[in-house]
């Protein structure tokens, strides 16, 4: 798997509400993580663009299992919402 691809593919999906999409990409990338696979590199900075900065693998997988968890339960809801 292209973690950083579906990581992009993920993120774009749950910007343009398409949550089907976005669940799937995130169900995919935490069964990834879960089996060892290595974690894309979230890029972190400031709202100015003085400081950006590669964090290291543990706190990039953190963000990732947090946000795909996130993503989740977000696109739980929305499809929830839809079906009323």
């Amino acid at each position: 798997m292209d973690s950083a691809q579906c990581w992009d593919d993920m993120l774009f999906a749950y910007a343009t509400k398409q949550w089907l999409d976005a669940s799937e990409h995130a169900v995919a990338l935490l069964e990834w993580l879960d089996k060892g696979g290595f974690s894309p590199q979230p890029t972190i900075g400031t709202t100015t663009m003085h400081f950006t900065c590669q964090l290291d693998a543990d706190v990039s997988r953190a963000i990732c299992v947090a946000t795909c968890r996130q993503v989740i339960e977000r696109c739980a809801k929305e499809g929830a919402n839809a079906s009323r």
